[in-house]
């Protein structure tokens, strides 16, 4: 319900942080992280149901296994802080 209400009212997409470990940051950090992720993970077959289909040339209902198996699919993104060397700066 919540991404209608989303689409209708255009409100600003974000991508959603699932879990974070090992580090203390403030949730727009975690959100500018998420971000990152998303962009990396990239799109698939579409950002929507819809966008699927179009981009397959289909009807929504005659999307097949066989056309998303085709798709690169990257489920999962982890993400590392970068270390710094000792006695740089």
């Amino acid at each position: 319900m919540a991404y209608v209400v989303g689409r209708t009212l255009k409100l600003k997409k974000r991508a959603t942080p699932l879990a974070v470990s090992g580090a203390h940051l403030t949730p727009e950090e975690a959100l500018e992280i998420a971000k990152i992720a998303n962009r990396t993970r990239g799109s698939g077959a579409g950002r929507t149901v819809w966008d699927m289909a179009q981009g397959f040339d289909v009807d929504l209902t005659d999307v097949t296994l066989g056309m998303l198996e085709s798709v690169t699919h990257k489920p999962i993104v982890i993400i590392r802080a970068k270390t710094q060397k000792r006695g740089s700066n």
